[in-house]
């Protein structure tokens, strides 16, 4: 990220929100003082956006201590989940506000998502396999309770799991042995940061998206995604990682 331009944050007019947190202008990326949620939750959501765009406001929480995040359709758009071209998505999140996010992402591709609803989970696969849905876009909560139900709809060939930890790995070998199954990292403030590939010995891989830099500090995931409606510049995560050379795995 040392091609990031700093100066233009910095001097930006549409907001002063880095301006007052950095206090002096970083000589250089690795300069740049760490952004933790705190900072977000005591400045209010007007005052960090840094570009005016269509898309929706959605609540987020860390810690206990929730906060407000504009997201813009080009923001969203910017998720790569690289869904097959024939792709007809069952979108069915714990979060409904993430829910909501992965849905228009389908809308911007021109894509006709099913939005399911997990509080009437036996109707909503009925309901996803007369639409003949034939991926699912999910996270780990919702994803073990469709398994635990054991009524799969039929059509569905493509699990997509969106997630923050992964933590369940054995609801992951499971679920591999009969779909097709992709991994994506992403956090409610920034949406999707990385692709996740299984590797040696239980790990998983991060592969980080196009414009996202993943850093580990003190065992922890801090992104950087400039592009966003509140560009998040070395924002510190909950998510533990190990780096392995030039590898990043999730821990």
């Amino acid at each position: 990220m040392e091609a990031l331009d700093l100066k233009k944050i910095y001097e930006s007019r549409q907001s002063a929100f880095y301006k007052k947190h950095w206090g002096k202008l970083p000589a250089t990326f690795s300069e740049v003082p760490l952004l933790h949620a705190a900072d977000l939750v005591r400045t209010p959501l007007y005052e960090r956006l840094y570009k005016d765009e269509r898309g929706l406001v959605k609540f987020a929480s860390r810690n206990n201590n929730g906060f407000l995040i504009r997201r813009s359709l080009s923001d969203i758009k910017n998720n790569n989940l690289e869904l097959p071209q024939d792709a007809v998505p069952l979108v069915l999140l714990s979060d409904p506000n993430e829910g909501l996010e992965h849905s228009l992402w389908c809308y911007e591709y021109g894509t006709v998502p099913y939005i399911g609803d997990l509080s009437n989970l036996p109707v909503t696969l009925i309901c996803a396999s007369q639409f003949k849905t034939n991926t699912l876009i999910s996270d780990m909560a919702a994803l073990l309770e469709i398994v635990s139900l054991n009524e799969m709809p039929e059509t569905i060939k493509n699990i997509y799991v969106i997630d923050s930890s992964f933590a369940d790995r054995a609801l992951l070998k499971e679920v591999q042995k009969d779909y097709h199954l992709k991994l994506f990292l992403s956090l409610p403030e920034a949406g999707i940061i990385a692709s996740v590939k299984p590797a040696e010995a239980d790990r998983l891989r991060l592969m980080p998206q196009m414009g996202v830099s993943l850093e580990d500090v003190d065992g922890k995931i801090v992104v950087t995604k400039p592009e966003l409606s509140t560009p998040l510049i070395r924002y510190t995560s909950d998510i533990n990682m190990e780096r392995v050379e030039d590898t990043l795995y999730l821990n």
